[in-house]
């Protein structure tokens, strides 16, 4: 078996940048997610964070649960699907941004999901690579158990 030679010459600060390979599949699925551009290894996903959905939160409760994006794949999140019984605070956090949330503050579910439980997407996509972690803090604003249900929805990339 021929394999073509390697140039191994180290690369200066005036060579031209060039992408990693999952640079490229990443940029690819975007275009693909956009409508722009086939993308093979690209499907449907969702992040399922179903021990939060099937343990209630208790009144007045937080709770943090990690949940691994898994190592096949990176995933690129396009939004939330979230429903409970009473209102309740989400707060995200990305493990591949040394456990940034994704704001301020913790987001009421009103004002991500309103009153009829609708999808929230985010205002651009989140590309997190596939060893990292999201990690989903939950507080219950009700005086009562609260059943949350939380997901992360979007596209594993294959690499």
């Amino acid at each position: 078996m021929n394999t073509p030679a390697i140039n191994a010459t180290p690369r200066t600060a005036s060579d031209p940048a060039r992408p990693s390979l999952d640079t490229l599949y990443l940029a690819d699925a975007l275009m693909e997610a956009a409508g722009q551009k086939p993308h093979v290894r690209l499907y449907p996903y969702v992040l399922g964070v179903n021990r939060i959905g099937s343990t209630a939160l208790l009144a007045n409760a937080t709770i943090s649960e990690p949940v691994p994006v898994g190592g096949d794949a990176n995933f690129m999140a396009m939004g939330l699907l979230g429903q409970g019984t009473a209102d309740f605070l989400v707060n995200l956090k990305w493990s591949h941004l040394s456990g940034t949330a994704i704001g301020q503050i913790a987001l009421h579910s009103k004002a991500l999901f309103g009153t009829d439980w609708r999808p929230f997407s985010f205002p651009r996509p989140q590309l997190v690579p596939h060893d990292a972690t999201l990690t989903i803090e939950l507080t219950n604003l009700s005086a009562a158990v609260n059943a949350v249900s939380l997901y992360a929805f979007g596209y594993k990339v294959l690499r």
